[in-house]
């Protein structure tokens, strides 16, 4: 199988405001496979590990001190970032903040190309609509709207859903799914939820902190369809029992956010 991403010893630092630097993340390697129909790979780890700068540095957002980072296909340069926080614009409406970054860059999108994009994240008929005031599932609509319309076969997307309830979370879930079998997406997914990344991922890694490392790999060969008949599941327990055992075998944690 192709690699999607190879990143081989990145070292990252940073100033602290006493001045000292902090090694978030100390010879770093990792593969991430290509899938040829798409996949959502998910980066487990605990808060303060530093999934955001990798993520950021992957993205481009972020330089890296030293090592080496090298993707499938060379002219892959928009990998679109989605972060944690809220990056709405609210005087702007769900289309203008879709393609407002596309105009800073003097591109353009078709109407016929943005209406599927907005009926495949369920923004139909609030192509209008100005976001003031919106619950996170619809923000993060309008968020990966505005990466699809890049084109981007990669898209990044950090914790982004530690706030959601349960109903917005099988909502944007569902679409996810239907989203990267469609596009044949490659989403880089990081998370501290290990139901949510045995639910969305066919392949999952592991990162400790203090500096960051990752440190165990496993492919998840299941097709779940509902959360609920998931977490009863036998495969499920497995699953999850072996992503503790490995935490708690590797840096002592004995539970980061089950279901949370």
């Amino acid at each position: 199988m192709t690699d999607l991403i190879v990143i081989k010893d990145l070292t990252k630092t940073f100033n602290q405001q006493n001045g000292v630097r902090k090694t978030i993340l100390k010879n770093l390697s990792l593969t991430i496979p290509f899938y040829e129909n798409g996949n959502i790979t998910s980066i487990i780890a605990p808060s303060g590990a530093g999934k955001s700068t990798l993520l950021k540095i992957i993205s481009g957002i972020e330089k890296y001190d030293s090592g080496n980072l090298d993707f499938h296909n060379s002219v892959l340069k928009i990998k679109p970032f989605i972060p944690q926080s809220n990056s709405i614009l609210p005087w702007l409406s769900v289309k203008e903040n879709i393609t407002h970054w596309l105009k800073l860059k003097n591109e353009k999108v078709s109407d016929d190309k943005l209406n599927q994009i907005i009926g495949d994240v369920g923004l139909t008929n609030y192509e209008n609509y100005y976001p003031q005031n919106i619950n996170s599932g619809f923000q993060f609509r309008i968020a990966f709207a505005r990466a699809l319309v890049f084109t981007s076969k990669i898209i990044l997307i950090d914790s982004a859903f530690n706030n959601f309830d349960l109903d917005t979370r099988n909502e944007i879930y569902t679409m996810l799914k239907f989203v990267v079998d469609k596009y044949r997406l490659q989403i880089i997914l990081t998370t501290t939820n290990i139901m949510e990344a045995i639910y969305l991922s066919g392949k999952i890694y592991l990162m400790s902190k203090n500096p960051a490392e990752i440190f165990f790999e496993l492919k998840n060969e299941n097709k779940f369809n509902e959360l609920q008949t998931m977490v009863t599941s036998e495969s499920f327990k497995f699953i999850s029992q072996q992503i503790q055992t490995e935490f708690q075998t590797h840096s002592g944690i004995t539970l980061i956010h089950y279901l949370d």
